[in-house]
C-alpha cells in the first residue's frame, strides 16, 4: 500500500474546525469507493498544522482524487487548496513528515515535507 500524507495549516483556512480532518477523510472515501482511508493523524508542533495520514492501494488515481477534492470541493466552508500540502511516502515505513516528498502544489514538487 502507498502512503500519502496531507497536511493542512488552520492559519490559511476561512474556518479551522477539528471536524475538517474527519470530514475531509470521509468524503475521499466516498470519492472513492473506499480506495482512499485514513491512516492515523498528528499536529505539527511549531505551526498546529494538521497532518493526515492516508494509505490507498493506486498511487496515480488517489493523489488525483485528493488534489481534485482539495481544489473543487469545499470542506465546512473551507477551500483546501491555499492551505494544503499532499506528499507521498518515501520509505514502507514512513511514519514523520520528512519520509515524505511534497506532489502538490506542483510548484513545490520534489521538495521534503518536513
Amino acid at each position: 500500500m502507498s502512503s500519502l500524507l496531507l497536511r493542512i495549516d488552520p492559519r490559511l483556512l476561512k474556518n479551522p474546525d477539528l471536524d475538517l480532518r474527519t470530514q475531509l477523510v470521509d468524503r475521499l472515501s466516498e470519492r472513492s469507493n473506499g480506495y482512499i482511508t485514513e491512516d492515523g493523524y498528528d499536529y505539527e508542533d511549531d505551526t498546529d498544522a494538521m497532518l493526515i495520514f492516508l494509505c490507498t492501494g493506486g498511487l496515480p488515481t488517489a493523489s488525483h482524487l485528493v488534489v481534485h477534492v482539495l481544489e473543487h470541493e469545499e470542506i465546512l466552508g473551507n477551500c483546501l487548496a491555499g492551505a494544503s500540502t499532499l506528499g507521498l511516502s518515501t520509505t514502507e515505513d514512513a511514519e514523520i513528515a520528512s519520509d515524505y516528498l511534497v506532489i502538490y502544489p506542483r510548484d513545490k514538487a520534489g521538495c521534503p515535507m518536513g
